[in-house]
């Protein structure tokens, strides 16, 4: 009689991992940062570095506001903030901790803001600023 326990083996494992696989990537679907707006109506906004990307991902304010932004990175990697086109840049921002940024809400317009360091636009780490 043939013994079935090494065909079961070659089955099960490669079974396991697609079992894996498919939980990885609807907890990844689930964790994955939404896309969010937040009105900048009061002092010091917060803005949240995540694991994949800015909270919100869209400000808006009115021209001539003061805009202060409080940023917090909860990534494990530094980060920075940046409107290229307003010429806002704040310094390297560590894990867990927070920066404050002050600008003067210039011309209207949408503007793009970033982590500049390489590879993390391009991975989620953008947004916009609308003046209006």
């Amino acid at each position: 009689m043939m013994n079935k326990q090494p065909r079961l083996n070659q089955l099960l494992y490669p079974l396991i991992a697609l079992a894996l696989t498919a939980v990885l990537l609807i907890l990844h679907s689930q964790l994955s940062v939404k896309s969010s707006s937040l009105t900048i109506n009061k002092k010091n906004q917060p803005i949240t570095i995540t694991h994949s990307g800015f909270l919100p991902q869209n400000l808006h304010c009115r021209q001539g506001e003061t805009v202060s932004l409080m940023i917090t990175n909860i990534d494990n990697h530094v980060h920075n903030f940046t409107i290229p086109d307003l010429r806002v840049f704040s310094a390297n921002i560590q894990p867990n901790q927070t920066a404050t940024l002050e600008f003067k809400a210039g011309q209207k317009g949408t503007y793009l803001f970033v982590s500049n360091s390489p590879g993390y636009p391009e991975t989620g780490y953008r947004g916009t600023v609308t003046i209006e």
